[in-house]
């Protein structure tokens, strides 16, 4: 605040958004909008992590899953909200559903 002040750009180290971090940022978002928010705690979600590495990870699970349980690990994450699914969409992604005690 004190370099903004002053006129003076001081940029600080880059930092990623978590998977968890955005869920839980989107549901806030949610929880303030007066009318009907597009989506909510249910709306099923697509998590990956360091795709094309070794390390590569693909996860699936609810809104709320992902703000509370999933955590992906080291950068770089992606969070994609689905809308309606068709059903090759729905077969992968209870392919890739998230069950407890499955990340490491």
């Amino acid at each position: 605040m004190e370099s903004l002040a002053r006129g003076k750009p001081v940029y600080m180290p880059p930092r990623y958004m978590t998977t968890m971090v955005a869920a839980q940022q989107l549901l806030e978002a949610a929880a303030k909008e007066d009318s009907n928010p597009c989506y909510n705690e249910e709306t099923k979600c697509f998590g990956l992590a360091r795709v094309a590495t070794a390390t590569q990870l693909i996860v699936a699970g609810t809104l709320k899953q992902f703000a509370t349980e999933i955590e992906m690990g080291e950068p770089l994450h992606s969070l994609c909200l689905c809308g309606d699914l068709h059903e090759v969409e729905l077969e992968m992604y209870n392919h890739f559903l998230y069950k407890p005690m499955q990340i490491k």
